[in-house]
């Protein structure tokens, strides 16, 4: 009697096989899949990006983007269709405190319980941050200014510096891109700590690293040939001065093909605040025309 066959391996599998097979598996069985050979490593490697990317700001996220979309890994950029960044900040001390009211009519025992499992994930966040920037200044480089000072070592929530001069570069390489967020007031963390978290003073925070990578966004759609259709801005900082030249400039399809475009003015009540009214206008006005 002949042997009975040996069955298929997953290598040799239809692709669309393939895919549905991966696409089930945990994180650690997709790294010991990769493991278990080159051939399925190579096979599996778009998998290492999933359709929606979402960047926080305790992580190095815009690097990973663009690792992700360089040109050795562009089955990797072209699996990604939502990017969506999150960037918040709190002041830690009024958060505490108001998270502390919230809780002034419970006992000692179990206010104290209930604010440490509140806080904890938040506190994981921030401790992550600090492993990176202690990491990137053995390496060499240099936090950015705003990230935090001594006095605001015990007051601001540690945002890690963006890597402006990547966006560029990454958003070029998702050839598939549909949808972009950038927003500045949203909560990250569990519910009980967005109950204490204000949009507006995330906003104020970050204002001038909002500002420099909102101009870097808009300036790199302005010239990029992705099919966007969805553009959402929330915290919008710029001004005339953040926009001067592009009118010059022929916007590419990034721009011209949107469909939903929504942007939330921050709230800052400052000097700026009609400058910004004013670029919004114009930018929004020069977008209609070209649709």
């Amino acid at each position: 009697m002949a042997p009975a066959p040996a069955p298929p391996s997953l290598g040799s599998l239809p692709a669309e096989l393939f895919s549905v097979i991966v696409e089930q598996l945990s994180l650690s069985d997709f790294k010991n899949l990769r493991l278990a050979s080159r051939h399925l490593a190579r096979e599996a490697q778009p998998f290492l990006s999933q359709p929606s990317f979402v960047g926080l700001p305790w992580r190095r996220d815009m690097a990973r983007l663009h690792s992700l979309s360089s040109s050795m890994m562009p089955e990797c950029g072209a699996r990604i269709r939502d990017v969506k960044f999150v960037f918040a900040a709190l002041d830690e001390y009024r958060a505490y405190h108001d998270s502390f009211s919230q809780m002034f009519g419970y006992e000692p025992e179990v206010r104290t319980e209930r604010l440490v499992n509140v806080w904890t994930s938040y506190q994981e966040t921030q401790r992550a941050a600090r492993r990176i920037l202690s990491t990137t200044k053995q390496e060499g480089a240099v936090a950015a200014p705003e990230v935090r000072t001594r006095a605001m070592a015990t007051t601001r929530t540690l945002c890690l510096p963006f890597p402006v001069e990547l966006v560029g570069r990454a958003l070029a390489g998702l050839p598939n891109l549909r949808s972009l967020t950038l927003t500045w007031v949203e909560c990250p963390w569990n519910e009980d700590v967005a109950t204490v978290f204000d949009p507006d003073e995330s906003v104020r925070l970050q204002k001038d690293s909002a500002r420099e990578i909102q101009r870097e966004f808009v300036r790199s759609l302005w010239v990029l040939d992705v099919p966007l259709e969805r553009l959402r801005v929330d915290g919008f900082l710029l001004t005339g001065e953040d926009l001067a030249g592009l009118e010059a400039v022929p916007a590419k399809r990034a721009l011209t093909s949107l469909r939903d475009l929504k942007v939330e003015m921050a709230n800052l009540r400052d000097e700026n605040e009609e400058a910004r009214e004013a670029a919004l206008e114009m930018l929004m006005g020069k977008m209609e025309s070209l649709a």
